[in-house]
């Protein structure tokens, strides 16, 4: 199994529990849609950008353009 598709299942698994989180978020504390949106969309980035990063070395980035 390459390491590249290791890191999409674990991308696809972690975002896949933000989504979990988010939707128990909303069912104990109701908020506006837009504040959900937001909330979500900040979250993604910065887990998924930590996440990357650990993951993938930065020589592994450079050689891939």
């Amino acid at each position: 199994m390459s390491s590249w598709f290791r890191v999409g299942l674990l991308v696809t698994v972690v975002h896949g529990l933000e989504d979990v989180a988010l939707l128990s978020l909303g069912r104990f504390l109701p908020v506006p849609v837009w504040a959900m949106y937001a909330i979500g969309l900040t979250a993604s980035v910065l887990i998924l950008t930590n996440l990357l990063n650990r993951l993938i070395p930065k020589s592994k980035i450079e050689t891939a353009e």
